[in-house]
């Protein structure tokens, strides 16, 4: 998502809805995480199939779910492990990350296109190779540059992980991506998003039943023509598109749409979004919003 300095406030007031378009029928498929772990039952010899693809974080109660904006960046280094556990260790099961390729094309999870706001050197991530890449000095912490494989390895149990692919990729570079998550074992647990349209589209011809989510500052009439052109079951909008036009919630899910907003970290935009009715809020507070009630209400979890 972009970078958290400087805020631009996207303006939802003019929305239309256009008219429902015939969807692919890869859309209508019905996507379920199966059981953390899952496998086939005792004694029973059959075929092992690889599991369901993970639909996107949808909210089951009155409170939306929890996701960590790159994990936990208030109590460790955005994009790192230890910035992921601490998301986790606060009661979380939803991180969001970023991922991008280097230069010999090895995918790594950063935000930024140049590695000078996070790490003590300076440089284009996709111009460096991994080798170089992966023995930066983060700025004022330890810590390391994560491979996309040491991430996914975390994902145990419950863990869940909205990868957001960042920037241009060539079909080269998504084939990768797909075998890493294919042979970590964990792709099961991964939910995939871009603001990247051709990056989408690729995807729809590569993995045509994997459901998607879409990326968007604003909601306009050619962002819900997007949506409906590459069939994505999510729309993750900014927080301030989403408070200017609350009511804009009803109308994406009655669409069938899952929608976690980001990035929020104050409670009063919690309060407003709880009652929007999206599906997830994703935060740089996950602990804290985990941990907050609302009018006697359970905390979000």
């Amino acid at each position: 998502m972009p970078p958290g300095q400087p805020t631009r406030w996207a303006t939802c007031s003019s929305v239309r809805f256009p008219t429902a378009r015939p969807r692919p029928t890869t859309a209508r498929r019905v996507h379920r995480c199966p059981a953390p772990d899952a496998g086939l039952p005792s004694g029973d010899t059959g075929p092992v199939h690889p599991p369901p693809f993970c639909p996107p974080p949808r909210r089951a109660g009155p409170r939306p779910v929890v996701i960590g904006h790159r994990g936990s960046p208030r109590r460790a280094p955005e994009n790192t492990l230890a910035s992921f556990r601490a998301a986790w260790a606060a009661g979380v099961d939803w991180v969001e990350a970023d991922v991008q390729p280097t230069i010999d094309g090895v995918p790594v999870v950063l935000h930024d296109d140049t590695i000078d706001r996070t790490t003590d050197d300076t440089g284009v991530v996709r111009h460096l190779p991994w080798a170089e890449v992966g023995q930066l000095t983060l700025h004022g912490a330890p810590g390391a540059v994560p491979r996309l494989t040491e991430l996914l390895a975390e994902l145990t149990g419950p863990r869940r992980l909205l990868l957001e692919i960042k920037g241009p990729h060539s079909p080269a570079d998504l084939r990768r991506l797909l075998a890493e998550l294919a042979a970590s074992g964990a792709d099961h647990r991964v939910f995939l998003q871009s603001f990247e349209r051709d990056v989408l589209a690729e995807l729809r011809v590569l993995v045509p039943d994997r459901p998607l989510g879409l990326l968007v500052e604003t909601l306009d009439d050619a962002d819900l023509a997007a949506a409906d052109e590459l069939a994505v079951v999510a729309i993750n909008p900014s927080v301030e598109c989403v408070l200017t036009r609350p009511s804009v919630i009803t109308e994406l899910r009655a669409r069938g749409r899952s929608v976690a907003v980001w990035t929020a970290d104050e409670p009063d935009q919690w309060d407003a979004l709880a009652r929007a009715g999206v599906d997830g809020v994703i935060t740089d507070r996950p602990g804290d919003l985990a941990r907050y009630r609302t009018d006697g209400e359970p905390p979000f979890r």
